[in-house]
């Protein structure tokens, strides 16, 4: 079940596509997706889903969207990192982040997502991790942010994180003048209890902003918002 899903017309085509707290598999997702010739805004998250359907991941998400990747400007990729998903799930696997596929889009400006949907790194107190325990051999193979990222990126919300995503942002610093020249704007939700809050972190240039949140502010944070109204949650007001 779909908790709720929202279509923006322009001139006869579909433009922006939001589906939020979302159960769909990846047959109803393409078929939205498929319906679309024109998308430049994407945003989804996902339900706290319960049920034996399989649903659609990151990296399908990616790879359907590919038919976009002359046009997609927003997209929003928040997968509930603290809720446990289904049993025949391996969240170590390569299906559950969207990884260097991503550096394609290169209209893509504003980019939300986990730690976890983006890197494939799940933050180590979540309920999910005690379900699917980390992978050390499957960690150090996941990709560097710098290469995962599009060169027109201009904003950046990175959710679920904890410490680990640090390094990757400094090298982001790092590069950004060649790199990421349009990038102004970084959003980093720290998870409490999974990062000390003396937390340095620093990138000249940027407008940093640096969240720490308990489970229940998370889920406010994504997911609290007025009835049928997307834009009252407070992540998308960046």
């Amino acid at each position: 079940m779909t908790h709720e899903v929202q279509i923006v017309h322009l001139n006869d085509d579909i433009e922006h596509l939001h589906i939020l707290e979302s159960g769909m598999g990846m047959d109803a997702m393409r078929v939205f997706m498929q319906g679309c010739r024109t998308l430049r805004m994407f945003n989804y998250t996902f339900g706290k889903v319960r049920d034996l359907e399989e649903h659609f991941r990151p990296q399908e998400a990616v790879k359907e969207l590919q038919r976009h990747i002359d046009t997609l400007e927003e997209l929003t990729m928040l997968y509930n990192d603290d809720h446990v998903k289904l049993p025949l799930y391996d969240l170590t696997a390569r299906e559950w982040y969207m990884g260097t596929e991503l550096r394609q889009f290169t209209k893509l400006k504003k980019l939300r997502s986990g730690m976890h949907s983006l890197l494939g790194l799940l933050h180590p107190q979540s309920d999910a991790m005690e379900a699917y325990p980390t992978n050390p051999q499957a960690d150090k193979e996941r990709p560097e942010l710098v290469d995962v990222l599009p060169t027109s990126i201009e904003q950046l919300t990175i959710l679920y994180a904890d410490a680990r995503i640090i390094p990757h942002l400094q090298k982001v610093g790092d590069v950004r003048e060649k790199q990421f020249p349009n990038l102004k704007k970084v959003i980093v939700g720290f998870c409490s209890e999974s990062t000390e809050k003396d937390v340095q972190l620093e990138i000249p240039g940027l407008e940093l902003v640096v969240l720490y949140q308990t489970q229940e502010e998370r889920e406010a944070y994504v997911n609290g918002r007025e009835r049928y109204s997307w834009v009252g949650s407070p992540v998308f007001r960046d």
